[in-house]
């Protein structure tokens, strides 16, 4: 329940394979996942295979928080991942909140993924806030998985979630007076599912 909490003045470099992690590994099986806050005075850039997670991955509790603030460019590199998403489908529980703010651009490169999916219960939501530009070509799930379904244009997006799985809210915010602040290119999936009526 501690969680990670670091503030680094300058750069975040996360170097390809390099992890930030508060899952649910040890404890209790129905404990929560522990928070993530990053303050970070310069650009985070993850590289290919780098990732942070503040999963839950045994039986019961939810996903930890994760809060992202940077005061230059972020930037996802194709292979990179952010996760507060409850992989189990045992017990109860809710996917944890991603938020993400940065005073430069946010930059999402294919084969990227910022999931805060549920299996089973409500889903967390999603916050990205950026006073640069923001373009995202990557996946971001907030519904049972990360699995996107052929059926992703007339039915479900992705695949999986019980009767009690609820997608949580996305909100993605350029205050940038470029144009255009935000670009979404034709391969990016941003979805929100929920199969609780």
């Amino acid at each position: 329940g501690v969680g990670i909490s670091l503030s680094v003045d300058g750069d975040l470099t996360m170097d390809s394979g390099a992890v930030i992690a508060a899952n649910d590994d040890v404890g209790n099986q129905d404990a929560d996942a522990s928070p993530i806050t990053l303050d970070i005075d310069g650009k985070l850039e993850m590289s290919g295979a780098s990732g942070i997670f503040a999963e839950n991955r045994r039986r019961g509790g939810d996903g930890g928080d994760i809060e992202i603030t940077s005061s230059d460019d972020i930037h996802m590199k194709s292979g990179s991942n952010i996760s507060s998403t409850r992989r189990s489908s045992g017990g109860s529980g809710n996917g944890g909140e991603i938020t993400i703010v940065t005073e430069g651009d946010f930059i999402m490169e294919p084969d990227t993924t910022i999931a805060a999916a549920n299996i089973a219960g409500k889903s967390g939501d999603i916050s990205i806030e950026a006073d640069g530009t923001i373009s995202i070509d990557g996946l971001m799930s907030s519904g049972p998985s990360t699995r996107v379904l052929s059926s992703k244009l007339t039915e479900d997006i992705f695949g999986g979630g019980g009767t009690l799985q609820r997608g949580g809210a996305i909100t993605i915010i350029s205050n940038s007076l470029d144009d255009p602040a935000i670009t979404i290119s034709e391969d990016a999936i941003i979805g929100s599912q929920g199969e609780d009526p």
